[in-house]
């Protein structure tokens, strides 16, 4: 069997790494390795839960590397990724898991492509099954693949699995600090600019934890990382893309705007203005602002 090199960025994620790690060591698919790079985290168990698993499993490689700084869990994969030694990459962040059966069928479906990737289960912060990350959308995702990802990001990482040489040919995740959670979003995006092959697999075989901890609770700094990382690959892209992700950068600046004036912070304006140049005729950059101010507005009464 092919090895797979499981690649776990984690911080501030002890609690949950037991159960992920241990969805790990259930799997069908018996030939794989562990890499877990805590980020400069506190230490929460994360280091203790890793060498128990360890212990449970002498003959697999599970190895422990520990940032000596915080620079966030894009860069933390790329680290995983350059002590990997196996023929595919399998990506689990580490408040979710997997079930049984995930890295069976992704070595068997991925066939030629570079990367495939599959529907989840959302769960709550107790596990708690919450319905489909994509409620019943995933279909549609898939048949308008790749350009329905020019406008949103509904790749889970825990959902994507890729060939050993990836990075290589196509891309890293990126080092920005100020673009550490929509990291995923850009390694997609630029690995499709330069040609990677994508495949979906059908069954829901992978559990996307939702809880207060979450970077995705963070909607203000989301929307801020996603304005940056579409501006650059908008910038680098061309054909359909290009226009693509022009609409899509609109339309998140339009929210950020909205977003920076209902927390008082004026520099949504210059969000706003941003988007009004880049569709001069479209009034939404303005109303945005009014549902801001009419936000604080609210506030002041």
């Amino acid at each position: 069997m092919p090895l797979v090199s499981v690649i776990l960025p984690s911080f501030r994620m002890g609690r949950f790494v037991p159960q992920a790690l241990g969805s790990v060591g259930a799997q069908t698919h018996g030939d794989w390795e562990v890499i877990l790079v805590d980020d400069c985290g506190p230490e929460d168990g994360t280091r203790e839960a890793v060498e128990s698993f360890a212990r449970e499993h002498p003959s697999k490689r599970v190895e422990y590397i520990r940032n000596a700084e915080n620079v966030g869990c894009g860069h933390s994969r790329n680290i995983a990724m350059a002590e990997a030694r196996g023929d595919f990459l399998a990506f689990l962040d580490p408040d979710d898991f997997w079930g049984p059966r995930y890295l069976e069928r992704a070595v068997r479906g991925i066939g030629n492509a570079d990367f495939c990737f599959c529907r989840c289960r959302s769960v709550d912060e107790d596990g708690k099954d919450l319905g489909s990350h994509t409620g019943g959308r995933m279909e549609e995702l898939v048949a308008g693949f790749p350009r329905s990802l020019f406008r949103e990001n509904f790749l889970i990482p825990s959902c994507t699995f890729v060939r050993r040489n990836v990075p290589e040919r196509f891309a890293f995740f990126t080092a920005r600090r100020d673009a550490m959670y929509a990291a995923d979003w850009d390694f997609y995006l630029r690995c499709i600019a330069r040609g990677a092959h994508f495949v979906f697999l059908d069954g829901e075989d992978c559990y996307y934890r939702r809880h207060a901890g979450a970077a995705t609770n963070n909607y203000l700094k989301m929307t801020n990382e996603c304005v940056l990382i579409l501006r650059d690959n908008w910038r680098a892209a061309g054909g359909l893309m290009k226009g693509d992700l022009a609409a899509t950068l609109h339309e998140h600046l339009c929210r950020l705007a909205y977003l920076r004036i209902s927390f008082r912070m004026w520099r949504g304006l210059g969000d706003a203005f941003e988007a009004w140049r880049r569709k001069p005729f479209d009034a939404a950059p303005f109303v945005q602002v009014a549902r801001g101010l009419r936000n604080n507005w609210k506030d002041l009464r």
